[in-house]
């Protein structure tokens, strides 16, 4: 109760302020899908404005959000960028959904998104809205992290033709491009971005229509030590083409906008598990937009055509094509003698991939991706200060037959200085994405008869209902020497290890008698083939011990079918404006995770105790020749004497032989092919976490041209051990990945005419990064510790005529190296001129 109390506090104090302010009247959509003014929207929202865009140039307008409160920009090079907010941060994928103009940009089911493989351009870009929190009771399942929308320019307010050529280097060893020699700038300066933008429309307005075209090209920085020695240390010089055309049609009372794009894009992309890979793709989408009146249709349809994919540390293609349509329509109802606010809607998504079986394997021909959903959002005024929001969206997921309600609730309370309070509860249902759904496939040769290790999809689980040994295939015709070897037993046959020390127990008997004197103990080394008829008529095993083929303890279990994991969210915000000058916000959110997914070894090694086979071998081994002693009429007394010789002997050459072999083979799951050593990896659900977090943010209006901004980003817990998911006896890890405290701030001088410049600093602390969420991190490519880090970022632009002007934008002013995770590249400076020319 703690962290409540401390939150109550904050409110108090922040209602208790008694200042004189004014209203935000801006609108934004992106929240609950309709229009609602800032300060009232149902999540807490920030605006990026045109005239912000257009003063920074950027080579991936992923770099515009890395000002903005609340969000990650995982930086993986130089064209290659991941972005979430409060989901934490993946390697690949994010559980933030982004917009262009209404059309969902994420591959679906895969949850990744390449700024660089979509056609976002600078030059067309109006707004963005970044939406942070649990969006899922009106966009659906995975949207639990928030949304970024970007709304393009139009051509009826934006017409005209501009081109942009931009140049610009990277250093890779540190320091400044800029002020660094002649030489180093000049193998440095590989990087060139062109925009082209044409817009028109006729005189009534009633058409219009826009082209974008942008081409660039770039290498990067060097890897990590371990991609390094995998990829040869540089990453290779990549490219992307990016073409789109609009026609856009007004009547009366409608509007129709319809859309066609390409991209051809090569660049590098990142598996959390599998590090680099070269990816290759080919895009085309069409997308067409009604709105009439209150209603509003929309279709989107993309297909993606992976070429020359190629995953470094596996060695193989990894391409994943996919064909993706998606179709929402919706409806505004307004009821004014119930002061509320209907919006209806309803979506179908459906994604279908196709990876030759390269990628999902046993899965390949059901691995179609759908969900249906409809959702309701409403918003009453209760007084003249207090309005509710209520929405709820239900949704069914094909691949695990399952459906599952987000609601969401708000209260919004306005205070006599003009201040919003806002206070919300939400729960979001995610499902696992393809990749943890569908993997199959071999990440790592086991030996030449095609044995391999992979992971499984959890769309089903692995289970060992009916387990068997296979062994090895040195061992295969070691084991054939029994004549009807047990396979399902989980154990070495004394048989079989009778014959792996018969050479050298047989010579050292021999000795011992040789060197006593005592020549009965010759007598069951005479008669061998009675001793081992004996443990082959026994059946007696010594059961095998599981480990991870490091010697790990595992135990037999299988892994989890998919689930649904839930997230909950209580949040407290509030913003204001103090005057016409400075605004602020400050949101403070309690997010409850449960069923959280993590990745383990499922197929175990079988080893045998040297130990506990030495007992049982030499007890087993000196009860037959005691019978044969015995059967030679030896009194029972002498029999136990030499028989306990031979325990002694036999056990110690049993126990060197469990010792000899640390691995036997492998259990094989049901799953298992017969005739290959499959080594599963897999997913298992576990815990519950629960967390809390604050967002503030700040901006002081100097003047109309210039402004400052700062804002303060915390988290109180990234790292879930022990009690903090299951029990102190738990094995189960979970990150969030994102640092516990998070800064930024700037000075921004964007003049509507004249010099414009921009100043900024983004900070944030240490962390440990572990993207599987195993148990041991060290065996994953891009885990491990990242150092805190400040970096500082530039831009500075002028007109040269009345038509055309020159920026320079600088990241990482300092040059000081850093990397988002281990073993991706080290990003140094970057500074890139751009020449804008306006026809």
């Amino acid at each position: 109760m703690k962290n409540y109390n401390y939150l109550i506090l904050l409110f108090v104090l922040l209602l208790s302020f008694n200042l004189t302010a004014q209203q935000n009247s801006e609108e934004v959509t992106a929240a609950s899908r309709t229009a609602e003014k800032l300060n009232e929207a149902s999540n807490s929202t920030t605006i990026i404005s045109e005239k912000e865009i257009s003063s920074k140039k950027s080579f991936n307008v992923l770099s515009l959000l890395e000002g903005t409160v609340g969000v990650n920009v995982s930086r993986q090079g130089v064209n290659s960028f991941n972005v979430s907010l409060r989901e934490g941060v993946d390697v690949f994928s994010t559980r933030t959904v982004l917009l262009s103009d209404g059309r969902e940009l994420n591959t679906y089911g895969l949850n990744f998104f390449d700024a660089s493989a979509s056609t976002l351009s600078g030059l067309d870009i109006a707004r963005v809205e970044v939406v942070r929190g649990s969006s899922s009771a009106v966009y659906g399942l995975g949207a639990s992290s928030g949304v970024i929308s970007f709304t393009t320019k139009n051509p009826f307010d934006y017409a005209g033709t501009t081109i942009q050529v931009s140049s610009g280097g990277i250093t890779k060893f540190g320091g400044s491009i800029l002020a660094g020699s002649a030489k180093n700038v000049q193998s440095n300066w590989n990087l060139l971005d062109v925009n082209f933008r044409h817009a028109d429309h006729n005189e009534d307005k009633s058409f219009g229509y826009k082209i974008n075209a942008r081409y660039s090209e770039n290498s990067d920085w060097l890897v990590g030590d371990q991609t390094s020695q995998t990829i040869g240390g540089e990453l290779p010089v990549m490219h992307s083409f990016n073409f789109d055309t609009s026609l856009y049609f007004k009547g009366e009372d409608y509007d129709v906008t319809t859309t066609f794009g390409l991209n051809d894009t090569e660049n590098i992309s990142r598996r959390k598990m599998w590090g680099e890979e070269k990816r290759g793709v080919s895009s085309k989408f069409f997308n067409v937009k009604l709105n009439s009146g209150n209603f509003h249709a929309q279709y989107n349809y993309v297909q993606n055509d992976t070429k020359e994919n190629y995953n470094y540390w596996i060695g193989a293609d990894h391409g994943i094509d996919s064909q993706q349509s998606h179709f929402q329509l919706g409806y505004e109802l307004s009821l004014p003698s119930l002061s509320t606010e209907l919006n209806f809607g309803a979506d179908n998504r459906l994604i279908k991939f196709d990876t030759g079986g390269k990628v999902f394997g046993s899965y390949e021909d059901e691995d179609d991706f759908r969900t249906v959903g409809a959702f309701v959002s409403s918003k009453t005024k209760l007084f003249d200060n207090i309005d509710i929001l209520f929405q709820g969206r239900y949704d069914h997921f094909n691949v695990i037959n399952e459906g599952a309600f987000s609601p969401k609730g708000v209260i919004f309370v306005k205070d006599n200085t003009g201040g919003t309070l806002r206070l919300s509860m939400s729960q979001s249902n995610n499902p696992d994405d393809a990749y943890t759904l569908f993997s199959d496939f071999s990440a790592q040769s086991l030996g030449s008869n095609g044995s391999y290790m992979g992971p499984y999809g959890n769309k089903r689980g692995l289970t060992f209902n009916n387990p068997t040994w296979k062994p090895w295939p040195n061992l295969e015709s070691f084991v054939a020497l029994h004549p009807t070897p047990r396979l399902d037993i989980l154990g070495i046959s004394h048989f079989h290890v009778m014959l792996g020390v018969l050479q050298p127990f047989a010579q050292t008997m021999i000795q011992t008698a040789m060197a006593t004197g005592n020549m009965l103990l010759l007598y069951p080394v005479q008669n061998i083939e009675l001793v081992i008829g004996s443990m082959l008529s026994g059946a007696n095993y010594t059961d095998f011990i599981l480990h991870d083929g490091l010697g790990n303890p595992m135990d037999l279990k299988g892994s989890d079918t998919s689930q649904l994991s839930t997230e909950t969210t209580y949040e407290l915000g509030y913003s204001n404006t103090i005057g016409d000058k400075f605004s602020y916000s400050v949101d403070v959110y309690n997010i409850q995770k449960n069923n959280i997914v993590g990745m383990r070894q499922v197929t175990p090694h079988v080893a045998i105790d040297p130990a506990t086979l030495g007992a049982e071998f030499g007890s087993n081994l000196a009860n037959t020749a005691y019978g044969l002693y015995r059967n030679a009429g030896l009194p029972a007394a002498t029999a136990a004497a030499l028989a306990n010789v031979y325990a002694a002997v036999g056990g110690q050459f049993a126990a060197g032989f469990a010792a000899g072999i640390p691995s036997l083979g492998l259990v094989q799951a049901d799953q298992s092919p017969n005739d290959i050593h499959r080594l599963y990896w897999s997913h298992y659900n576990f815990g519950e976490i629960n967390y809390w977090g604050a967002d503030i943010a700040t901006n002081y209006e100097i003047n109309s041209a210039a402004s400052l901004y700062a804002n303060y980003s915390f988290v109180n817990q990234t790292e879930f051990t022990k009690e903090d998911v299951g029990d102190i006896t738990s094995s189960d890890v979970y990150h969030l990945n994102i640092p516990k405290h998070r800064v930024k701030a700037g000075f921004a001088y964007n003049p509507d005419k004249g010099l414009n410049f921009g100043l900024s600093f983004r900070y944030q602390n240490s962390m440990n990064a572990n993207t599987l969420n195993s148990g041991d991190s060290s065996l994953f490519w891009f885990d491990g510790f990242v150092p805190k880090r400040t970096v500082w970022d530039m831009n500075v632009g002028m007109p040269i005529t009345s038509k055309t002007r020159i920026d320079l934008t600088v990241d990482n002013v300092l040059g000081k190296k850093y990397q988002t995770f281990v073993n991706m590249p080290m990003i140094g400076q970057q500074a890139l001129f751009t020449l804008t020319h306006n026809f």
